[in-house]
């Protein structure tokens, strides 16, 4: 894959476990989408343990792991960042699996231990990324929007809100998005609630960045329906018009009425 995007935010624990549950699965099918529109991802890999929040970065190891074991996928999809010496010793077990399985399919750039901070690992995620969607988010949303929007070229952003959750990009970052795209970021065209469908909302903003970033390219159709306009939207069934009856049907019409017709007739002395 030669386009990767980054999968950046997180949710505060204190949200409880539905809203964190609905966010992880959210950011997973949305990494499942931009690989299925041959979009690599990008991931954090053993980040310092966090009480106060959950990120997305395990989650996103197990969609690459997923699409890996589904398709049998054998190039680069994924990049981390990691820390050179302590990141083994923080992931958990099916991470550790996800990564044995992706092996040779993980771009990695490791950082010292002098130089392992917020803002190096957000350099480095940026320096790997092509674009980023965000997913709630708090600290460190708002320098990743901007060092990818200050890129040269600039780097597209788009946004998923997950509802009861706040956070997410600063309102002149989202001001300037809209611009670009031509839609309103707080619609709830692009909010996941707990009633809908997360996996639709996903794979429509995955198919609108593929379709930025693979401008062209059968990829970027690779996912069902790749405009916003009707995110939340079920699938309706077009009326059936009198010009859209068949000639079997338009035949039995007839020969029904002429039936009708006719023991019409009989009945009143006809014939």
């Amino acid at each position: 894959m030669d386009r990767f995007v980054h999968i950046t935010g997180s949710v505060p624990r204190r949200a409880g476990p539905e809203i964190m549950a609905l966010a992880e699965r959210t950011a997973y099918e949305t990494a499942r989408s931009l690989l299925r529109a041959k979009i690599g991802v990008v991931a954090l890999v053993g980040a310092s343990p966090n009480d106060g929040s959950m990120a997305f970065d395990d989650a996103i190891v197990r969609a690459a792991a997923d699409h890996c074991r589904e398709t049998g996928e054998l190039g680069i999809v994924i990049k981390t960042v990691r820390h050179r010496t302590r990141w083994a010793e923080r992931i958990s077990a099916d991470t550790r699996a996800n990564l044995t399985l992706l092996d040779n399919r993980i771009a990695d750039e490791g950082l010292p231990d002098d130089g392992y901070t917020g803002g190096a690992i957000r350099a480095a995620q940026a320096r790997q990324s092509d674009g980023a969607i965000v997913i709630g988010g708090y600290r460190g949303v708002k320098e990743t929007a901007d060092l990818l929007m200050n890129a040269r070229p600039p780097k597209p952003i788009d946004e998923i809100f997950i509802k009861g959750l706040d956070g997410g990009l600063p309102e002149d970052i989202r001001d300037q998005i809209d611009a670009s795209r031509d839609w309103d970021s707080h619609a709830d065209l692009r909010t996941v609630m707990p009633e809908t469908n997360c996996a639709r909302i996903a794979y429509r903003v995955a198919a609108d960045m593929a379709d930025r970033l693979l401008p062209g390219n059968d990829a970027s159709k690779a996912i069902p329906g790749n405009s916003l306009s009707n995110a939340n939207e079920p699938a309706k069934s077009k009326p059936k018009m009198w010009y859209d009856l068949t000639i079997g049907q338009l035949s039995a019409w007839v020969g029904n009425a002429l039936r009708a017709v006719g023991l019409w007739l009989s009945g009143n002395g006809g014939g």
